[in-house]
């Protein structure tokens, strides 16, 4: 038997450690009971002077004081450095946060870092102004300090502190940085850079703190369910303000991203191409699915506790971001990126399509900020579009708060799309004439001087761009007391990923599951003891391809499609083959693996789909097919057993495979359900529907085209109409889709029932209808149902090629066995106007002509009389229209 030296060794070494460990954790003869915070550098890192050996240096704390008092005990300590984010360790773990050190080295500045001596002196800082304390805190002797001034005397105060170069210096977001802070007058830094579509973003990387994450955006759209779209805005917010609380109590500095309180989210254009690499982030293809999510989340992130209304508090829970504004759905396509992108759109598209998102989401949600997008817009760059930010977003529509850039847009304006004489302080000026009062990144801060001295922009003009900005960092609370601020300063991390919530993001998974496909009733499956599961496919065990194309949402937790499956109490005869990698064939064997365990097993779940390989931020998919390899997987597999065949489909974007349409019309052992990112409990959520304990209930919410629809429609063509003949979106397309949107299947069957008979009205009646009917569980269990409402457009009067359809209203309605409840809707209802057309010059109204409301069912192109869960009324406008502008 050989001697095993390298085991010796690593006890060896255990011990040494231990022992090294306890001799710095004696503590000091004459040490201080107590750390003086006066000491301490606030926003500065000691380099070098670790405790040797390297490691033992390295502890946890709750504080910069908690790290101090660590360095007093600890033999050989006379120096610490403190950071909210911990350091990983050697396995890529996120551990520590407070290291100790036995010499001092060098200070160099960090925002995130508080350093401090025990004995002896520190290091000289660096040249340059050290971060300053919020002059606000504890002392307010500043003007903008004092809490009994409004809001608005108190931003005017403060700007008239400022230095025009300082000025300057606050209109920039300096991403992925902060803005500075100003000295001189006591304004400490600051970042308005946060992110969180489904849950917060970068929250572990940035403080170490799991939060609560939510099916991927597609998949929290397909619920049909605005509840629970409400729901997950308020933990978000509670969230939000747990993680910004903890680093403001503990003086961390300012945070971007995991832990402030300036979240870009949501983001809502419209899915026009299902290519699209950010489709995932961005709701559904339907402008009113989009613009009513969109302002129920806000209200909910901004603080609203009342369903459909606005936050009416003097203090927002966070400022929310309706973006991006606007026509933007190319990251990089045929020839052209988002940076070069000119998106030309026909203004009765824009009025139709591309803008009611928006101005549903500005009316009813009343967000904190705009962003504007990367594309020009029909020759001119979004964020210099004085048309679109002033004269449409505050003139018409009356939004009152700041406007955004995407990251360094700015720049793209007179870089890559070469407006303004390629001048940076000309693109600066255009764009804050034009309302763009924040630069994401640094063109402002670097042009603006010029522009001012150039005489293309006025300090007034500067100023009231700023004062937008700074209105908003007063309405979070930036500046204000904790006793003042009230209840949102006063929300711990004891609220972060609860129990209630973590249910919440549950419940969101099950209802997302979209059951595309179950000839002859395959599922769900029986229960039945030992059963023996096959789970095959690149997606079984893939847990991050469950949180989309931004890995970067930290959960506490993943139960994958393998795991959920492993995990059934009744069974634990599991066999797992991968099969094929997510773009490429493993090889023989891993085929044969695959169709061996195929064979043997009583039911076979494979997990196919795409990732951010194929899909994500920065690019666009060429086509909208499954991979060839996992095509090619599930051929061999389904042909492998007679037995059931699920395909479990995992994606963010729109996937297409026309032979598992076809297979599962026409073999009788295959079914499929798309079950989206749908983070955490994905696998648990999964097994659920499969095995019958949840009954799925979630809807599509884009169109699964044909594979071959992207060889005809060019992705640059903003059109919805004519594109190739065929048309984007259900409300345009002229063919046959795989799957329509709105699809919905359940293992029960419901009735719908319309309480009215065929109506004939006019125009301004038509603008104020109710619609209401009886929905019915006929089936043998209990259910739910996304009960959609649509407008059918047969025959309107002089107006040439309206869409087919449009959906108007949607409503979750869960029914026991037998049970029945009533569900309406009004015409009125958040000021959408289903019934409202726009010609091809942009103008809206509601015309005479024949019309359909169609309750229940899905946005297909045709209904089927025989069809109990959908019910349609005749409607005739007459007389004269109405006009119903929206700009």
């Amino acid at each position: 038997m050989r001697f095993q030296w390298s085991f010796y060794i690593k006890i060896v070494v255990k011990y040494y450690l231990s022992f090294v460990f306890l001799l710095e954790g004696i503590p000091k003869v004459g040490a201080s009971k107590a750390c003086d915070a006066t000491k301490f550098e606030f926003g500065y890192d000691l380099m070098g002077g670790d405790i040797q050996p390297l490691g033992s240096g390295f502890r946890n704390a709750s504080s910069p004081e908690d790290c101090c008092n660590l360095c007093l005990a600890t033999k050989s300590c006379n120096h610490f450095t403190y950071a909210p984010r911990p350091t990983p360790d050697v396995a890529g773990f996120y551990k520590h946060n407070c290291w100790l050190k036995s010499s001092t080295g060098s200070l160099e500045r960090n925002s995130d870092r508080i350093s401090g001596s025990c004995e002896g002196p520190m290091p000289p800082a660096p040249p340059g102004p050290a971060p300053t304390p919020d002059a606000c805190f504890p002392h307010p002797t500043q003007p903008w300090c004092n809490v009994s001034l409004s809001f608005e005397a108190r931003v005017e105060a403060l700007i008239n502190a400022m230095t025009t170069s300082e000025k300057v210096q606050q209109v920039s977001t300096f991403t992925p940085s902060t803005v500075p802070g100003i000295s001189r007058i006591g304004l400490p830094p600051y970042s308005y850079h946060s992110e969180g579509l489904h849950g917060l973003r970068d929250s572990v990387e940035t403080v170490g703190v799991p939060c609560t994450i939510f099916p991927q955006t597609t998949g929290m759209a397909a619920t049909g369910n605005l509840s629970l779209i409400f729901a997950m805005g308020g933990i978000m917010l509670t969230e939000a303000r747990a993680l910004a609380n903890d680093a403001e109590n503990k003086s961390l500095g300012p945070f971007g991203k995991g832990a402030g309180l300036f979240y870009w989210s949501p983001t809502m254009n419209l899915g026009r191409d299902p290519r699209w690499g950010r489709f995932q982030e961005s709701i559904s293809e339907d402008p009113f699915l989009n613009g009513i999510y969109s302002a129920i989340f806000v209200q909910a992130f901004q603080g609203s506790k009342t369903f459909g209304q606005p936050s009416q508090d003097k203090y927002l829970g966070v400022a929310a971001t309706c973006k991006h504004f606007i026509a933007y759905s190319l990251e990089a396509s045929d020839g052209f990126s988002r940076h070069t992108f000119d998106a030309k759109v026909p203004w009765r598209d824009m009025v139709e399509t591309y803008l009611p998102p928006f101005r549903m989401c500005i009316s009813h949600g009343q967000p904190g900020q705009i962003m504007c997008s990367y594309n020009s817009i029909n020759g001119t760059p979004s964020c210099l579009h004085g048309d679109l930010l002033n004269g449409i977003a505050r003139g018409k529509w009356g939004f009152d708060g700041l406007i955004v850039s995407d990251q360094d847009s700015i720049s793209d304006s007179y870089k890559t799309h070469h407006c303004c004489h390629n001048s940076g302080p000309n693109a600066s000026a255009l764009a804050i004439q034009a309302g763009c009062d924040q630069n994401d990144g640094v063109t402002y801060a670097q042009n603006l001087e010029a522009a001012l001295n150039q005489g293309l922009l006025s300090e007034k003009e500067l100023d009231v761009a700023l004062s937008r900005i700074l209105m908003q960092r007063f309405r979070v609370g930036a500046f204000d007391p904790s006793n003042v601020v009230g209840p949102l300063r006063n929300i711990g991390l004891d609220q972060v990923a609860t129990a209630s919530s973590m249910a919440t993001s549950l419940q969101a998974a099950r209802e997302a599951i979209v059951l595309l496909a179950n000839k002859d009733s395959i599922l769900p499956f029986t229960k039945q003891k030992d059963v023996k599961i096959a789970v095959i496919g690149p997606f079984a065990n893939y847990s991050a391809a469950l949180y989309g194309g931004k890995p970067d949402y930290g959960s506490p937790f993943t139960i994958n499609i393998l795991q959920g499956l492993q995990n059934l109490s009744f069974t634990s005869n599991v066999i797992y083959a991968e099969g094929c990698d997510v773009s490429k064939h493993l090889g023989p064997d891993a085929i044969e693996k695959a169709t061996s365990a195929a064979a043997e097993a009583d039911v076979t779940v494979i997990a196919l789909g795409i990732d951010i390989t194929i899909e994500h931020e920065g690019i666009d998919r060429t086509n909208i097919s499954l991979p060839k390899a996992q095509e090619a997987l599930l051929q061999a597999v389904q042909s492998a057993t007679s037995r059931p065949v699920v395909v479990v489909l995992i994606n963010g974007g729109p996937l297409s495979s026309d032979w598992i349409k076809t297979a599962s019309n026409s073999k009788p052992n295959l079914a499929a359900i798309e079950a989206f990112e749908l983070g955490p409990y994905a696998g648990q959520a999964v097994a659920e529907v499969l095995f019958g304990d949840v009954n799925p209930s979630g809807m599509l919410p884009f169109t699964v085209f044909p594979e071959n629809y992207t060889d005809v429609v060019n992705m640059t063509d903003m059109t919805m109409r004519n594109t190739e003949g065929l048309g984007r979106t259900y409300r345009f397309y002229r063919d046959t889709p795989l799957w329509p949107f709105g699809h919905f299947m359940s293992y029960t069957t419901f009735s719908v029932k319309l309480h009215a008979e065929d109506l004939n009205v006019t125009a301004s009646e038509a603008a104020n209808i109710s619609v209401s009917a009886t929905v019915t569980n006929t089936g043998d269990r209990e259910g739910a149902m996304p009960v959609q409402f649509y407008i059918w457009f047969v025959d309107v009067d002089g107006l040439g090629d309206p869409p087919v359809k449009a959906l108007w209203s949607v409503a979750k309605v869960s029914l026991q066995q037998g049970e029945s409840k009533e569900v309406s809707a009004s015409t009125a209802d958040w000021n959408w106007c289903p019934f409202c057309t726009v010609d091809d010059f942009g103008n809206r109204a509601i015309r005479p002509g024949k019309y359909k409301i169609q309750v229940g069912g899905d946005g297909s192109h045709n209904i089927d009389e025989a069809d109990t869960q959908q019910a349609v009324l005749n409607v005739q406008v007459t007389g004269n229209q109405i006009e119903m502008p929206l700009i």
